[in-house]
């Protein structure tokens, strides 16, 4: 008995986590400005953002000419039912942060870290941080 309550709970937890994750699918999106995704430059263009085989708080940002990638950790912000997939930015005049992806099929919320290089700039008091949503069409086919 005890060994069967233990199971139990280890799958509830896995459960949970599992809901907080990116989903298995990919989301292909063009963005059309340069960005950092953590600390990496990445430039304008189509990308392809999938979740981590084994640890679904690694997210793989790749564009899809093979010209930049980032590995990035995020971390789980919730899961919010019927939201659309999108990407949020932190802009400071010309210079965009990745921030926040949300999964549309799966609901789920990360964040990404603030980078150095943001919080250089969010110190600068001269610039105003702006939010810039992108909406995603869907996974790629």
């Amino acid at each position: 008995m005890k060994h069967k309550t233990i199971a139990a709970g280890l799958f509830a937890v896995l459960g949970v986590l599992g809901a907080f994750g990116f989903g298995p699918h990919k989301l292909s999106v063009e963005i059309p400005f340069d960005y950092y995704a953590g600390s990496v430059a990445m430039p304008a263009g189509t990308y392809l953002i999938e979740g981590h085989t084994e640890n679904r708080a690694i997210l793989l940002v790749r564009n899809r000419r093979g010209s930049a990638h980032a590995i990035v950790a995020t971390r789980p912000e919730g899961v919010v039912a019927g939201a659309r997939s999108e990407l949020l930015f932190h802009r400071y005049g010309s210079t965009y942060f990745l921030a926040r992806i949300t999964d549309g099929t799966s609901g789920a919320v990360r964040r990404l870290p603030v980078s150095d290089k943001e919080k250089e700039m969010a110190a600068d008091r001269s610039m105003k941080p702006e939010l810039y949503a992108l909406v995603i069409g869907g996974p790629p086919s």
